[in-house]
């Protein structure tokens, strides 16, 4: 495939991305996410599988029951308010569904995530090491940690326009600032890859980098949803009690699998706070 036509895939594809994400609520519509993609809709949804690995039905269903998670680690939303949002009719068929995804019925899995970090039967193995540099590429966004998800479905576009396999790069999060300490509070963040060989920054993406720093390292396993707490129990906790500063440089996240295949219980992320010399 010519690299005009790749690039002409993924940018319609993306408005495809955006709209999804901006309209959860609304039953998907494939007529009219053909016509955003400008393709015909009798291979629309060929072409979405294609360049994403999911059915549309997948996408969604995947983006609603992990926009519920965060709700209901973050919110004190009714359960059949949540069930709601993410397009079941009653509590019990979301319930049915989340813990299909997540392996706890909703109900359980608040109550784990008040209970905070970390769980009664697991002691935090925390490492500190000196990381080597590393160049991303990266798409900013603007938004709580839970919708970063946009973010690096357009970063995926972006890279398979360049004949950049995403799923076979280094994948990160850095988190710059934030109003609040919850998976549901605003961030600037970047989502980020490891920079493919000869790459130039563009108008979609912007060239970071991770330089060499003293990191305490943590490697959490759970979803996505569970991650605030951590990054609490570590600033909290674990800083203080071995007499360390964190550093001028964000926390950042490195996400070890992919979530569209990966149960949320079983994602790996390595959690990076930079220390103080």
């Amino acid at each position: 495939m010519k690299a005009s036509t790749q690039q002409l895939y993924a940018r319609r594809l993306t408005g495809v991305i955006d709209y999804l994400n901006q309209h959860l609520d609304l039953d998907p519509d494939l007529y009219r996410l053909a016509d955003i993609a400008c393709l015909s809709p009798f291979h629309f949804h060929r072409v979405w599988r294609a360049w994403t690995g999911e059915t549309i039905a997948d996408t969604v269903r995947r983006l609603r029951l992990h926009r519920a998670s965060g709700e209901l680690a973050a919110t004190t939303a009714a359960l059949g308010q949540i069930a709601q949002r993410a397009g079941y009719d009653s509590a019990a068929a979301f319930s049915r569904a989340f813990r299909q995804a997540f392996g706890l019925p909703p109900s359980s899995f608040r109550a784990a995530q008040a209970a905070g970090y970390p769980p009664p039967d697991h002691t935090p193995a925390v490492h500190v090491a000196t990381l080597t540099p590393t160049a991303l590429t990266a798409v900013m966004h603007s938004g709580t940690f839970m919708e970063i998800g946009q973010a690096f479905d357009r970063l995926f576009l972006w890279a398979r326009q360049h004949d950049v396999d995403p799923y076979a790069a280094r994948v990160f999060g850095l988190f710059y600032c934030e109003e609040g300490g919850t998976s549901a509070t605003p961030y600037t963040a970047a989502a980020a890859m490891g920079s493919p060989a000869g790459y130039i920054e563009d108008d979609d993406t912007r060239s970071l980098a991770v330089p060499a720093m003293r990191c305490a390292t943590l490697e959490y396993v759970g979803p996505y949803a569970g991650i605030a707490g951590v990054c609490t129990w570590l600033y909290q906790h674990w800083l203080p009690a071995n007499d360390e500063l964190p550093g001028d440089f964000p926390e950042f996240e490195e996400y070890l699998n992919d979530p569209r295949i990966t149960p949320p219980a079983a994602l790996r992320t390595l959690i990076h706070v930079p220390l103080a010399d």
